[in-house]
């Protein structure tokens, strides 16, 4: 599991945006990050780099093992 500072976006089977009371975003998030043959999916790495501007706390779950292109990938984009 990887985490980063920041972040308001939740991926679970697609993009799912959530706010709550009104128009305050929550200040933790997880993100799941899917694979596709083992390879990141484009929109995973949008929602990473939406997240990262909003300055909220974010965190990124991984089901399967993370290879090591695959964390350096994720590193890039500010995932630790």
């Amino acid at each position: 599991m990887f985490g980063l500072k920041q972040g308001n976006c939740l991926s679970v089977l697609g993009t799912v945006w959530i706010s709550v009371k009104g128009n305050k975003s929550m200040k933790k998030i997880g993100i799941l990050i899917e694979l596709k043959d083992g390879v990141l999916k484009p929109a995973n790495l949008s929602m990473i780099t939406a997240a990262v501007k909003e300055g909220h706390e974010l965190f990124t779950i991984l089901m399967e093992p993370a290879t090591s292109e695959i964390q350096q990938q994720l590193s890039r984009y500010g995932v630790d």
